[in-house]
């Protein structure tokens, strides 16, 4: 991405603005290091460590994620292909997705109350794959719900 794209996407947040930021599987792709450089110009901190290889089956959905409006769970997605694993010591990181304790996506609400949130997901064939569109479109719907009601409901 150009440093003019950054800086937009970097500025839409600072405005309060939220956006779903796709990464990929391959860690140094630039769209994994524009994010991780969003971040870090907003003051936070991410660290991307490695591919996690392979059909990531299950891959369950964390935290407030996971939890429809009806009060019932979604299921793990039965299709994740590849991802790469992230982490930040922050309080406004919260896991997405995971496998084996990796975590494959995450929610991003930066130190500034005003700032929207940036969410994220390493693979995004999980979206296409019959097998979980059940789970794919609940977990697209939160997605969805939580960047329209960023900041608020940032932990």
């Amino acid at each position: 991405y150009s440093s003019n794209i950054i800086s937009n996407i970097q500025g839409f947040i600072e405005s309060g603005g939220s956006v779903y930021f796709q990464s990929e599987y391959e860690c140094g792709y630039s769209s994994n290091t524009s994010i991780e450089l969003i971040i870090s110009n907003l003051g936070g901190s991410l660290s991307w460590n490695g591919v996690v290889a392979g059909d990531l089956n299950p891959t369950p959905i964390s935290s407030c994620m996971a939890e429809k409006p009806d009060g019932s769970i979604i299921p793990p997605l039965s299709y994740f292909w590849y991802g790469c694993a992230s982490q930040s010591p922050d309080a406004g990181y919260e896991t997405l997705v995971s496998y084996s304790g990796q975590d494959l996506g995450f929610t991003y609400c930066f130190n500034d109350p005003n700032y929207g949130m940036l969410i994220t997901t390493s693979d995004q064939d999980w979206v296409r794959n019959v097998d979980s569109y059940t789970s794919a479109w609940d977990l697209m719907a939160q997605i969805l719900r939580r960047l329209g009601s960023a900041p608020a409901s940032c932990p």
